[in-house]
Parts: structure tokens; sequence; C-alpha cells
């Protein structure tokens, strides 16, 4: 294993703790917005999502579409809020 081999799966590995730790869920923003926020895990994102009726979320349980809404996220380019509780 040459040492970019060995760079490559330490984050790798960093990255997959990292979303283990992470919760993301899409809602319509209406529901967002009647969240305490304050009441909310800190490891918790909720994204915008419009096309979702009220009352319903969908979690992201898929490691592949994780780390894809991850980058998103990260990239700012989804509308996303996260807990600021503990």
């Amino acid at each position: 294993m040459t040492s970019e081999d060995f760079i490559r799966e330490l984050k790798e590995a960093m990255l997959k703790i990292e979303l283990s730790n992470k919760r993301i869920l899409f809602m319509h923003p209406e529901d967002i917005a009647i969240l305490d926020l304050d009441k909310v895990s800190n490891s918790l994102y909720l994204v915008e999502e419009r096309r979702l009726e009220h009352c319903k979320v969908i979690a992201i349980t898929d490691e592949n579409l994780k780390r894809t809404v991850w980058d998103a996220i990260k990239n700012n380019k989804v509308k996303y809020h996260r807990g600021r509780g503990k």
C-alpha cells in the first residue's frame, strides 16, 4: 500500500465515521419552520423539500445517497437546517 492509498483509505474512514454520526431528513419547509430547533439534536440535518406532503418525513439511510446529500449540504447546494440541541 502506497502512502497515497493509505491517505485515501484514511479519508474514506473519516467520512464514514462523520456520516455515521449524522442523520439527514427531508421535510417540507413549513414543517421545519414549526420545529423548535433548540430541542432538535445537533446531529440532525433537515433538508427542505417542497414536493413532500406536509407531515411527511424521508430519512436518508442509503450510504451512497447520504454521501451525495452530505456533499450538497457541505457545498450549500441545498437549503437545510441543523438542530441546535445536544
